[in-house]
This record gives C-alpha cells, structure tokens and sequence, in this order.
C-alpha cells in the first residue's frame, strides 16, 4: 500500500517549496519506506516537518469549550505542557530529549573503550616482563586491542558532540603516547 499526502507551505520557510509531498510505502512484511519529496527519509524527518507545521499527536491548535474548564481546574504541570504545545515549543523538547539520549549513548560507549584501555593496560604490564623473543607477538597482539579501542572511539566521536568529542581525542593522544604503539 502506498500513500501521499500534499502540504501547501510558505516558501520562505521551506527552502522555496510551496507545496510538499510525503508519503509512506507498507510492504506485506511489515517493512515501510518514507519519502518526502519523493525521495527516501526518515520516519523522524517527516515528525519533524509535520512538527514543524504544528500537526502531530501531541500537538492542539484547537481548544474546544471542554477543553477550557479542563485546563482551568488541572494541575500546574498540566498548565504548563498546555502552554508549551501552544507556544511550539515541544519540536525542541523533543529534539533536546534525543540530543540527550545520545550523550548517554556517547557515555556508555566511553565507559566500554575505557574497560578496553584497562585491558591494554594489563597486557602492557605483562608485555614489559616477557622474554624479548616473545615481544614482537605480543606487540602485535597489543596493536590489534588497540586498533579496536581506536575503531570503538571513531564510533564515540562521530555521535558525539563537540566538546565530548574533544575530550576524547585528547584521552586517545594520552593512550597513544603511553603505550608508544606504532599504528600503521
């Protein structure tokens, strides 16, 4: 099954479109594509338009006269998310929840090259007391750990923000100094 759905838009406001077009593709399996524009998209770049639009579940453009005696005798929690759907302010909640979901994605992927660090660490002190003959396995042993922590940072640093991503490189420089690995 497959459907459109056509917005008349205020150009300025959307790269001088007038009119946009999204639609969804449903396979039998389950599976869904999104366009917009006719090109393929995210299920949240289309939340993000219609968003934009003020259409969304969560958002009322509306107050019926039920709705007013409802507001009036609610809790003030319940005044102020009111307030913010009307004021357009629930696109940037949302995007600050899913910024924030991230830094908590980049902690833990910190936390897990950290362990990896304390690993290298170990094989290092085991490293230092080996007979030299056995050194050049164990150097390349140590290089392959360190190649993963190198790989496990790159995936931090690319969903991280700036000042996190910062600190890593500077972490990563701190390791690369005191193991003195050569990386090809």
């Amino acid at each position: 099954a497959e459907v459109y759905l056509n917005f008349v838009v205020d150009a300025d406001k959307f790269n001088g479109s007038e009119e946009i077009s999204i639609g969804r593709k449903l396979y039998r399996d389950g599976a869904s594509e999104y366009f917009m524009n006719g090109l393929n998209c995210r299920l949240l770049d289309i939340q993000e338009f219609l968003s934009d639009l003020g259409i969304g579940k969560q958002q009322h453009t509306i107050i019926s006269q039920g709705q007013i005696a409802e507001i009036l005798n609610s809790k003030p929690e319940d005044h102020r998310i009111t307030i913010e759907e009307a004021a357009g302010i629930l696109p940037f909640k949302l995007k600050k929840d899913k910024a924030l979901r991230r830094i908590e994605s980049g902690d833990k992927e910190i936390k897990r090259a950290k362990d990896v660090l304390r690993e290298i660490k170990k094989q290092l002190q085991y490293f230092s007391r080996v007979s030299p003959e056995n050194q050049k396995k164990y150097r390349e042993a140590i290089q392959d750990v360190f190649l993963d922590y190198r790989f496990l940072l790159s995936i931090v640093i690319e969903r991280s923000p700036q000042a996190l991503k910062d600190t890593i490189q500077k972490d990563y420089e701190k390791t690369k100094a005191l193991f003195a690995v050569e990386i090809e």
